[in-house]
This record gives structure tokens, sequence and C-alpha cells, in this order.
């Protein structure tokens, strides 16, 4: 089980944790991971820079965020931000999809 350093003491089963700025393969493809605190404070997401594509879990939905359950509104816009600063053709993949 991958996932974020700061929640490993709180999620059982993480064998693999990951920081800010870390790499790892998957399935051929690097992965770059972002800390986006918010929706949870150990939220990450993949960002695929290859592949030109991110993955942002909870971060982001189609029309708005995931809501604040352990972040600040400080924190969701610094991480709102860091998605907003990827290159204009990256593909977004969110966690949700309430839009229907």
């Amino acid at each position: 089980v991958i996932g974020s350093e700061k929640d490993k003491d709180r999620i059982p089963g993480i064998d693999i944790t990951l920081s800010e700025g870390d790499t790892w393969m998957f399935a051929g493809h690097q992965v770059l991971v972002m800390e986006t605190p918010g929706h949870t404070s150990g939220h990450v997401c993949y960002h695929f820079p290859g592949s030109g594509a991110i993955f942002t879990g909870d971060t982001l939905f189609s029309l708005s965020c995931g809501k604040l359950f352990e972040g600040t509104p400080q924190q969701m816009y610094s991480s709102l931000q860091k998605i907003v600063a990827l290159p204009d053709e990256t593909k977004v993949y969110c966690g949700h999809e309430y839009t229907l």
C-alpha cells in the first residue's frame, strides 16, 4: 500500500510512504508526488509529467474542490495553486464527478 508519509500512523497497511517531490515508477511511467493538503492533512496528488497527466484525488473535483476535513482554506488554496501551475495541456483526473 502506497500513501503519504503523513498518513502512515493513521492508515493501517501503508508500507511505502511518499512525500513532496518524491518520484517512483508505476507501470513504466515516472510519477511525481505533490503534497496537496486541504481535504486531509496528508493528501497527495500523483503527477505523471511524461504523460502530461495528474490524478488529484479529492483535492479537485470537476467544478469544485474537496471538503476541508482536516486542512485549512489557505492550505487548500496553496494546493490548488500547485495544480494551476502545471502546463495548460495537463490532463486532470479528478477524484469525483458531482456535476450530473
